[in-house]
């Protein structure tokens, strides 16, 4: 799309950095205000994964960023004596009641995980921003296991697809996955975001898209600082993140355009 005008017209990033900030957390990613003539690539991307907007209101600390990125998400704990914040999906099954018409989801997460993160099950809903949608079933929980289930099942009219279809974009932003070579080609996770910092959850992409963004804005304008980066305490979150967030963000990306998952090749 480079250099052709005709395919997308002038846009701008839509979002800027400091070159060079005191500390790393404290970093800010600074959101612009795109205009009709220069649109902002990513508010544009934002709209089009249904991100809440309300992160456009004002600036993002990387520190609020960074625990969001998956691939070496317990690095990040290690750096800043954190607790992790996200819980493995250990079994997710769609539902389907072909008298009614319905489909839903239920989520499974294993209960060793929320007592050793020493954290509810009640609070698990309402910091993976799944509550209200889902609530906490005491007969599918089974086991180890504790069973999220949608509430409100989706209806259809003739083909259960169709309310395949509308559960997948309303769960799609509530669920992380990181992409696998083996069946069944996805493992997904739930993020537990506290409150103060709940304005600032990204949809998976935006927030891969927003640190490589950082890394590059750091590269162009400041790259004497890039080593700093890597020396610094998150400097095996970055070095994993370069390592891992590519590759992961293209097969997510190219799952999204298709509307199918898009899975690495098996080496044989």
């Amino acid at each position: 799309m480079k250099g052709n005008q005709k395919l997308t017209g002038k846009a701008g990033h839509g979002v800027s950095s400091v070159a060079k900030p005191h500390a790393v957390a404290g970093a800010l990613i600074k959101f612009d205000k795109p205009s009709a003539a220069r649109p902002g690539v990513f508010q544009e991307l934002l709209k089009h994964l249904g991100g809440n907007a309300v992160v456009l209101n004002s600036d993002l600390r990387l520190g609020y960023l960074l625990p969001q990125i998956l691939p070496g998400h317990r690095l990040w704990c290690y750096a800043t004596n954190r607790a992790e914040r996200f819980l493995s999906v250990e079994k997710s099954e769609i539902r389907h009641d072909p008298k009614k018409k319905e489909v839903w989801l239920d989520l499974f997460i294993a209960k060793n995980d929320l007592h050793r993160l020493r954290i509810s099950e009640k609070k698990t809903l309402l910091q993976t921003d799944l509550a209200g949608d889902f609530e906490l079933t005491d007969g599918a929980s089974s086991g180890d296991l504790v069973c999220i289930q949608q509430r409100k099942p989706e209806p259809y009219t003739a083909d259960p697809a169709e309310a395949l279809a509308k559960l997948i974009q309303n769960t799609k932003n509530k669920i992380w996955e990181t992409v696998n070579i083996a069946s069944p080609y996805r493992k997904l996770y739930v993020y537990c975001c506290p409150s103060p910092e709940r304005n600032t959850r990204l949809p998976q992409l935006l927030s891969v898209y927003l640190v490589m963004f950082f890394l590059g804005w750091t590269t162009r304008y400041s790259p004497l600082y890039f080593e700093d980066l890597l020396d610094s305490k998150y400097g095996p979150l970055f070095q994993t993140f370069l390592s891992e967030s590519p590759m992961q963000f293209l097969y997510l990306v190219a799952s999204d355009i298709l509307g199918r998952e898009v899975s690495k090749p098996a080496i044989i």
